[in-house]
């Protein structure tokens, strides 16, 4: 059960009412990597297996087309990568990207290229927030989407802004598509292993209705990335590589 009705007390203009509120139902997730602990982390209980590949495909674990057997036991998920790992935490991702070198691959900024109207992204945008999310009934969660030229292809939403993310990662993964032309969007705040992600799967835009970091702009800016904050209505900051978005008349 993801949401569930729970008494609560309602406080409105000094008016007092007792009534049934649908709240999150939170889940914990722990991950093991060749039996060692790799992570834990609140979730909604769907769509864990592409969670999983998600966050394996993203740390470089997993890589284009390979499976793996995800087991469930009672204290958890257990992934056997047949190879022994070194585990590393956001913060050693984020500060490999900077120095170019993540799990010993050299990374190329993207290409600049490919482009498409701010009208379409800002379009696309409000169709992601009439996307059909546990969002609407609880406020109790973030959404992701993977957007191309005809619109949103994945989404999914989760208790944690990255765990939402990588479930729409861990889709496009399993589809053995690349979807370089495309772009994300978030519901959350854009920081610094947000865009490392994207630095990964290659997707060269984020968008997200929140604010980005400081970090997070001078990643996208070294490495190609187009970060777009405070998408809502027709208006939109653009942080870093505007020049992938046509201005028309929402300028």
């Amino acid at each position: 059960m993801i949401v569930r009705k729970l008494p609560i007390t309602r406080f409105n203009r000094g008016r007092v009412k007792h009534l049934d509120d649908s709240v999150i139902a939170e889940q914990w997730l722990d991950l093991y990597l060749n039996g060692k602990h790799a992570m834990g982390t609140p979730v909604i209980d769907r769509e864990i297996e592409e969670l999983i590949y998600g966050y394996l495909f993203m740390e470089g674990y997993v890589s284009a087309g390979e499976r793996i057997s995800i087991k469930k036991k009672p204290s958890g998920y257990f992934v056997d990568l047949g190879e022994e790992i070194d585990v590393q935490s956001v913060k050693e991702l984020v500060d490999c990207a900077y120095s170019k070198i993540i799990f010993k691959e050299e990374i190329e900024p993207l290409p600049v290229d490919g482009s498409c109207t701010a009208d379409f992204v800002l379009d696309t945008i409000r169709d992601f927030q009439k996307l059909p999310s546990v969002f609407h009934d609880t406020g109790g969660v973030h959404m992701a989407a993977l957007a191309g030229n005809e619109g949103i292809i994945f989404w999914a939403d989760d208790i944690s802004r990255r765990n939402a993310l990588d479930k729409v990662l861990g889709k496009m993964f399993l589809s053995d598509k690349e979807y370089r032309g495309g772009f994300v969007l978030t519901s959350g705040r854009v920081s610094s292993d947000v865009v490392v992600r994207l630095i990964r799967a290659k997707i060269p835009m984020v968008v997200s209705i929140s604010a980005p970091t400081v970090k997070a702009v001078e990643l996208a800016s070294s490495y190609g990335i187009t970060l777009c904050g405070f998408a809502r209505g027709r208006r939109m900051n653009v942080y870093t590589h505007q020049e992938r978005i046509i201005f028309g008349s929402t300028v």
